[in-house]
């Protein structure tokens, strides 16, 4: 039997339970089991094809994945999605089904999810009641959002990497957060990138609630456990909240909700000093954000209060001092609902607002003096020192009644990002190649931020020692063209270079590219370094159940069209295209190439259509290509006036191996071998896969990596006072090819 529970973001009402015991709050059954995915490692998703209305290039695809991508990156937690690419999968809006976790945009209503114009999105999840295992769950965006989505920052417009960050923390089993910088806080603003990383509390609860093996050091999670009671009289408190902070510097770290005794055990805390404080849910985060089932008394009428600092030692569970609350005060900090955000060393005027906020003095409850307040509650000028940790840091209010703290409201975020270029600016990208590294070269760069390509987020980024200005960026999978690079920090700040890159996808004999036409009229490329005289055969046929009806075009390295598989082209030619009666499978069969250079290969969908496709190539080289013959009766004359110049060409990554012997006298000397970019290749006794006879009879090479493309010259000459011929051969050996790339 499953339960039905729905999430609504922003100001809308969660409607399900609050959670008992854990640090985080957590989605749970009507009788305390938390909800989770049974199968973490690979929870799947869709991405409707409809997608949003208020974007025009489908930028909202990406953004989504980046959702995922924040949460299933976090080290310790064993969260990764699979994404279900399948046209007739992403065309279905039937979301309830069990059997498919849909991302759409309801863009008329049809959901019936969206009483209310304020409702950002919902994210309605069903778990069974006997476990709490959820067996589906949905994320819908209301596309009637006054303002819209947007990825570009659009002034008024809700980001979509943001909401959907915090969508997916109610996808895999979270409540909403009390602390103000978290992911999961029930607010966000218009405009608002911080959500779309995720603050210390949402990382806590992936890597609790997944824990699983991860790349890198073991992560040690202790836990604090203890009880919120009265002052006066020593009743326990249920439903406040309790959140731990790093004693060192002041940040916030987790928090979560006492129970109906008053306990509370906080979770997924690495080794260190805290201090634990409690405070009533009165606001800008109240219990309505948290819903009212789980714990039967939810209170309010208390001040904050703090245990005695705590050492967190391993995975042991340390008992605190109960916290003892004071009674009610009339100082409350109500708003805003969503965080401060500074860079360091910044300064500005803010306000908090809310019941004796006038009268109220503030400051930054850290123990470094970093942050500098003048002024009271409700305008004050806040200055943060250049050395301030990023983190979510407590505002602390006092008055003549009592004490509010404004919990993790205060963010501070790194210096936004700048970039500046990127070298080398155009790289060759292929399926066997070695991995493609870039340096991107700006300022307030690190190794802990999210690098893309057009969407696409690099492979490694890392530091570059020395150098803080600069990184060395693993380039991602993609078609060809000229790529936009973002680089975005932990705030969601961006720094964008358009066309930083302009990227080639080179593929070769037997490779094959995956990959799909998104949108109506849409053109993507590949290309292939040919040699003159390759006989090329191409197949790109429709996935099934798609709607492409595929379209292919080849160039040559100059640019003119060869042939195209368009009947309604000029350059058709039933010679070589064929296309089958569906229109789903376009073919070009033995097309020879007269020209040595980059072909262009164009695929694109006929009549405007779309979906995904696969590419074939094979490819056959002419023999001149593959071996080189000196026969005796065209033996080379060499002597002290003339060499021998044999010219080769080559596949990249090829290898030469053969024998050229001398005769008739002949000493044999090496002058040289010269790549396609004019280079001077190996040398004999220099590399290991060049023998020159040392009485110059004969030169031979064994396996010679020939790394580039394109045409290399073989110069012999004669030792001094000798002369003769030059015979043998030459085999050029080109890599082998059988992989699929994916675009």
């Amino acid at each position: 039997m499953k339960t039905l529970a729905i999430v609504l973001t922003a100001a809308a009402v969660l409607l399900f339970a609050l959670p008992v015991g854990d640090a985080y709050v957590r989605l749970r059954t009507n009788g305390g089991l938390p909800f989770r995915w049974s199968s973490p490692g690979a929870v799947k998703f869709v991405i409707n094809d409809q997608g949003s209305d208020d974007i025009p290039d489908a930028s909202e695809e990406a953004a989504i994945r980046l959702g995922f991508a924040a949460w299933e990156s976090v080290d310790g937690s064993a969260l990764a999605f699979k994404e279900n690419t399948k046209a007739s999968q992403r065309a279905r809006r039937d979301w309830p089904s069990d059997d498919l976790h849909t991302i759409m945009f309801d863009e008329t209503g049809e959901s019936g999810l969206f009483p209310g114009a304020g409702v950002i999105a919902v994210t309605p999840i069903e778990a069974f009641i006997s476990n709490g295992s959820i067996a589906d769950a949905d994320i819908i965006f209301n596309g009637q959002l006054a303002g819209g989505f947007s990825t570009d920052s659009e002034p008024g417009s809700m980001d979509v990497w943001a909401v959907m960050t915090h969508e997916i923390g109610h996808f895999v089993g979270l409540n909403h957060s009390g602390i103000g910088a978290a992911s999961l806080s029930p607010f966000i603003a218009s405009g608002q990138l911080t959500p779309r990383s995720l603050g210390a509390d949402d990382v806590t609860a992936a890597r609790k609630m997944y824990s699983g093996a991860f790349a890198g050091e073991a992560i040690t999670q202790g836990r604090i456990s203890g009880r919120v009671r009265r002052l006066a009289g020593g009743a326990s408190v249920s439903g406040a909240h309790v959140w731990a902070r790093d004693a060192a510097d002041g940040r916030v770290i987790t928090g979560t909700i006492s129970d109906g005794s008053g306990d509370y055990l906080l979770t997924g805390l690495p080794p260190g000093f805290y201090d634990v404080l409690a405070g009533p849910l009165d606001g800008p985060v109240s219990d309505d954000n948290l819903g009212s089932l789980g714990v039967p008394n939810i209170q309010t009428n208390f001040q904050p209060a703090a245990a005695d600092p705590v050492v967190v030692v391993g995975t042991e569970n340390v008992a605190a001092t109960d916290i003892l609350v004071p009674g009610n005060a009339t100082l409350n900090a109500t708003g805003p609902g969503t965080p401060y955000i500074f860079h360091p060393g910044e300064s500005r005027t803010i306000n908090i607002s809310g019941p004796g906020t006038s009268t109220a003095s503030v400051e930054v409850d850290e123990p470094q003096g970093l942050f500098d307040v003048v002024g009271n509650a409700n305008v004050f000028q806040l200055s943060v020192d250049p050395a301030a940790l990023p983190g979510a840091y407590d505002l602390r209010l006092e008055n003549g009644s009592g004490v509010a703290i404004h919990n993790g409201f205060l963010e501070v975020v790194p210096l936004a990002p700048e970039v500046s270029g990127v070298t080398p600016d155009t790289v060759d990208f292929g399926t066997a190649f070695e991995p493609v590294v870039v340096r991107v070269d700006g300022a307030n760069l690190d190794a802990d931020m999210l690098v893309l390509f057009d969407g696409r987020p690099a492979l490694d980024v890392q530091a570059v020692p020395g150098d803080a200005d600069a990184l060395d960026v693993q380039v991602p999978a993609g078609a060809s063209g000229l790529k936009d690079l973002l680089v975005v920090n932990s705030a969601g700040e961006e720094a964008l270079l358009e066309d930083g890159l302009d990227l080639s996808l080179v593929i070769r004999d037997r490779e094959r590219v995956d990959g799909s036409i998104e949108q109506l009229g849409a053109e993507t490329r590949t290309s292939i370094d040919a040699l003159d005289g390759t006989t090329l055969t191409l197949t790109l046929k429709a996935d099934k159940g798609s709607s492409l009806l595929p379209k292919l075009v080849v160039r040559a390295p100059g640019g003119a069209v060869l042939v195209s598989t368009d009947s309604g082209d000029p350059e058709f030619d039933p010679a070589f295209a064929s296309v089958n009666k569906a229109g789903t499978r376009a073919r070009l069969s033995k097309l020879v190439l007269g020209q040595m250079g980059r072909h262009v290969l164009e695929l694109s969908g006929l009549t405007a259509s779309t979906g995904g496709y696969r590419l074939t190539l094979k490819e056959k080289l002419a023999a001149e290509d593959r071996k080189l013959k000196v026969p005796k009766s065209a033996a080379l004359p060499v002597d002290a006036d003339t060499d021998a110049v044999l010219a080769l060409s080559a596949k990249r990554g090829s290898t030469l191996t053969g024998k050229l012997n001398a005769a008739d006298g002949l000493a044999l000397e090496l002058i040289s071998l010269i790549g396609p970019s004019g280079e001077l290749l190996g040398q004999p006794d220099v590399d290991a896969a060049i023998t020159l006879d040392p009485e110059g009879r004969f030169v031979r090479f064994k396996k010679l990596p020939l790394a580039d493309f394109g045409a290399y010259e073989l110069t012999l000459g004669a030792a001094t006072g000798t002369a003769g011929t030059v015979r043998g051969s030459l085999t050029i050996k080109p890599p082998k090819s059988k992989t699929t790339f994916e675009l």
